[in-house]
């Protein structure tokens, strides 16, 4: 296990992202092609149900049925993130006993279809029960789906035009409260991670498609560490070794799986004091690098899935009394040392910087929401788009990387944006996209949206300026008289396991604030007015950190 800690210079990395502009892949356009129907019910192992190409680089993601959304390299090796799945302790934890979409081979239950889609931005759902045989799990406990009996699942991919995407996971499920990770009364897995071919590819090896150092895993602070897997580290059922393979980096929440291609996946959870990271164990002899299906492949069968490991959380993103959710952020990186950019891709997704709103002309801003990944602004009369003003209150630890902005009753006319008092022409690194209609999760619908993407990086408070195309109206100058600057109305986004804000004590200091992460012996706290403080572990109170155990 090789282990590095960098003090990234932030100034720098950002420069030199900026220098180095995506290649334009074989005229590969951004777009979402295949199915838009919702209810349609395609042949079994359909391929390429949906799928989403990027003209920034040359990978494409496919929508594979029943239930496998695979991250395709330029060389075509599919990685995917896996599936929901569950168990009933008393049938056992052996191979078969799960309930999956996998296991849906007719499609009888598995749905993907593309949602909307524009040069800004494609969303793609999934829909699937979690089945075993013709069961679907828990479907002799009340209803809560909206499509049936049982255990059911709802996915959102909220795609960007630099390669990235959001895996928004729902559960539908009456047992959501009792649930949780192996060893609840009601365990639940919610991802892993595959080279997922489907069927043998003959005359290869999953040393073939993976180095030897298999995967790096980084952490929050830029601490990161590759892992070689060769020898592997575990014998046949060795579950009791797992968990300590990783060593200090089994709670890392941003991994690389170093294919063997130009272009390797990665993946960013949510930090969480109760995550888990770990490698597979064996279930039967090793014959490849890594556990590989069929048991006893090798070069002259060629292997059809290799497990690389998994997440496990003891809390959920979200719980009600009827689902669980779970959200990841994915992509690829060509960088030798993508730690210190995937750092920053991670910031700007869970801690983004505060939107404050400048002008107030027929204006209401909404903030940030981390499962659509955008800054939401309410236009307040519809079809009368206003000049709009907005900083970004962008630092090293709250960093803009390529935002995201969705902007209610815009209507139809295109936008001009000035970035930092320079004009943006639309293009690469300015992307527009209208909807009439855009649904989101919890129910709310907007109408003649807007929607811009902006490939812009900055550690620094950022100015940027919105304004109807052609309008020539100086945003700067249409402040409302008698209104605040600055002054933002709260965006609440759909119910979640969101930490309540209390207050806290360090010795003779207290401040109300809400409880964000903890780094190694750090404690990242929010204020109520949006500053992010770091108070050491051991100068908190007694009953500082009896609260923090009792999170775990």
């Amino acid at each position: 296990m090789k282990t590095h800690i960098n003090a990234a210079i932030i100034v720098f990395l950002l420069f030199a992202i900026a220098l180095s502009s995506c290649e334009h892949a074989n005229a590969q356009k951004f777009q979402a092609i295949g199915n838009v129907d919702p209810n349609h019910q395609a042949r079994p192992h359909k391929q390429g149900e949906v799928v989403v190409t990027f003209d920034s680089m040359p990978t494409r993601i496919s929508f594979d049925l029943p239930g496998h959304i695979k991250m395709i390299t330029e060389n075509g090796i599919p990685y995917t993130n896996g599936a929901t799945e569950t168990y009933i302790p008393s049938e056992g934890f052996h191979e078969g006993a799960s309930y999956e979409s996998w296991n849906d081979t007719n499609n009888q239950y598995s749905r993907m279809w593309i949602e909307s889609q524009s040069a800004a931005r494609i969303v793609v759902r999934h829909r699937c029960a979690l089945i075993k045989g013709n069961k679907i799990c828990h479907q002799e406990k009340p209803k809560v789906a909206p499509y049936g009996p049982g255990n059911w699942t709802d996915e959102w991919y909220i795609f960007q035009p630099d390669g990235t995407h959001i895996r928004r996971t729902k559960i539908w499920s009456a047992v959501a409260r009792e649930a949780g990770r192996h060893g609840a009364k009601y365990p639940y897995e919610l991802e892993g991670m595959y080279l997922w071919w489907g069927m043998p590819c003959a005359g290869k090896m999953a040393s073939d498609h993976l180095e030897d150092d298999v995967i790096t895993l980084i952490k929050m602070n830029g601490a990161h560490s590759t892992v070689n897997l060769n020898p592997y580290p575990l014998g046949i059922n060795e579950f009791h070794k797992m968990s300590g393979v990783y060593s200090e980096f089994s709670n890392a929440n941003i991994h690389v799986i170093n294919t063997k291609s130009q272009y390797r996946p990665w993946r960013i959870g949510r930090w969480s004091p109760t995550l888990s990271v770990t490698p597979y164990v064996p279930v039967h002899r090793q014959s490849q690098l890594v556990p590989c299906f069929p048991s006893g492949s090798n070069r002259a069968s060629g292997y059809s899935v290799a497990g690389l490991g998994q997440m496990n959380w003891g809390d959920f993103w979200k719980r009600t009394d009827t689902s669980m959710s779970e959200i990841w952020l994915n992509g690829f990186t060509t960088s030798k040392n993508p730690a210190q950019e995937l750092v920053l891709q991670a910031r700007t997704w869970m801690q983004a910087p505060k939107m404050v709103l400048v002008n107030r002309v027929k204006v209401g801003t909404y903030g940030y929401d981390v499962g659509e990944r955008a800054f939401m602004i309410d236009a307040k009369l519809p079809g009368t788009p206003a000049g709009i003003q907005l900083r970004l209150l962008a630092s090293p630890t709250s960093p803009v990387y390529n935002p995201t902005f969705i902007i209610n009753n815009w209507g139809d006319k295109d936008a001009e944006l000035v970035v930092d008092g320079a004009a943006i022409p639309e293009g690469d690194d300015f992307r527009i996209g209208h909807y009439k209609i855009l649904n989101f999760e919890n129910g709310v619908q907007w109408e003649n949206v807007l929607v811009l993407w902006l490939r812009k990086q900055s550690a620094s408070p950022v100015q940027i300026s919105i304004r109807p195309k052609g309008s020539g109206t100086d945003v700067r100058s249409v402040t409302e008289p008698g209104r605040n600057p600055g002054v933002t109305r709260p965006y609440k986004p759909p119910a979640a396991n969101v930490p309540p804000f209390r207050t806290w004590t360090s010795g003779v200091y207290t401040i109300r604030a809400r409880f964000m992460m903890r780094s190694g012996d750090t404690v990242v706290l929010k204020t109520e007015d949006g500053r992010t403080i770091r108070v050491p572990y051991g100068k908190l109170s007694l009953v500082d950190r009896q609260y923090l155990e009792q999170r775990k």
